[in-house]
């Protein structure tokens, strides 16, 4: 019995440390926008930026759909779309941001919308990335355009 005790007491033990050697950490450092004058790449702001002076498109891009898209892509974008800021200056280069009123992200949703918008804005679209944001604000997809093009 007094061995049972003890490889039960050993289990917990071990246990225990496994448990505190491995649990996250507020240590890990967190990645950030790039320095200025670095040699910047393009990552997706957590929050949609709304800069003085920045194209708000949404009404032509939902025009834009609902007369040439597909019914896929009507049913994404029309009544959805809130905003879009086009060509927004990030560090060494411009983005693009479009603001949705979806709860969640749903991925075909997001690639449905990210279609669109690229057929829309044509081959000559400036922006690195197209950073798309549900309803809440947060970050639902990003992609590199020239990755997409």
């Amino acid at each position: 019995m007094k061995s049972r005790a003890l490889a039960i007491a050993v289990g917990v033990a071990a246990t225990a440390l496994i448990v505190v050697a491995f649990r996250p950490t507020d240590d890990a450092p967190t990645p950030g926008p790039p320095r200025p004058g670095a040699q910047a790449d393009a990552y997706a702001p957590p929050a949609m930026p709304s800069p003085p002076g920045a194209e708000d498109s949404a009404a032509a891009f939902t025009r834009y759909v609902e007369q040439h898209g597909t019914e896929e892509e009507r049913e994404a974008v029309l009544g959805h779309v809130t905003r879009l800021n086009r060509a927004v200056q990030q560090d060494d280069h411009v983005n693009t941001y479009l603001a949705t009123d979806f709860p969640e992200a749903v991925d075909a949703r997001t690639r449905t919308i990210i279609r669109a918008y690229l057929k829309w804005a044509g081959p000559s679209e400036p922006a690195r990335m197209l950073v798309l944001y549900d309803g809440a604000g947060r970050v639902m997809g990003a992609i590199r355009v020239a990755d997409w093009s």
